[in-house]
């Protein structure tokens, strides 16, 4: 399970890694949230993000734990990762985030909508 998601844009830019736009500037975005994990076991898992902008347009990143998400705890604690949205016309974004198990057992889903800084990508 997972609860209290925050989506915080961070003062940094970032490279795009996304076919079609990659190692082009992004806006750096910065999500944390809240998990149980009864069994222990996200090491080997993942997180999952859909983000959907105001365009239409949408993409798809996963990050692998623990290689690219900042895990505390075992069965408890809290998950980080970093996004790199590239608005172009779009104004805002919407960002739902899931977990899944190194069983790939799946998390209730987390949605955040952020609108675009100004004077970003």
């Amino acid at each position: 399970m997972i609860s209290n998601l925050t989506a915080t844009f961070q003062p940094s830019s970032c490279t795009r890694e996304f076919p079609g736009n990659r190692g082009v500037t992004g806006t750096t975005l910065s999500f944390v949230f809240s998990y149980v994990a009864a069994d222990g076991n996200l090491q080997g898992g993942h997180v999952q993000l859909n983000r959907v902008y105001s365009t239409g347009d949408s993409e798809i990143h996963t990050w692998p734990i623990p290689a690219e998400a900042t895990v505390t705890g075992t069965t408890a604690g809290q998950i980080r990762v970093g996004g790199c949205p590239r608005y172009n016309d779009a104004t805002a974004s919407t960002e739902t985030l899931t977990l899944y198990d190194a069983n790939n057992r799946v998390s209730n889903s987390l949605t955040a909508t952020v609108t675009k800084p100004s004077g970003a990508p």
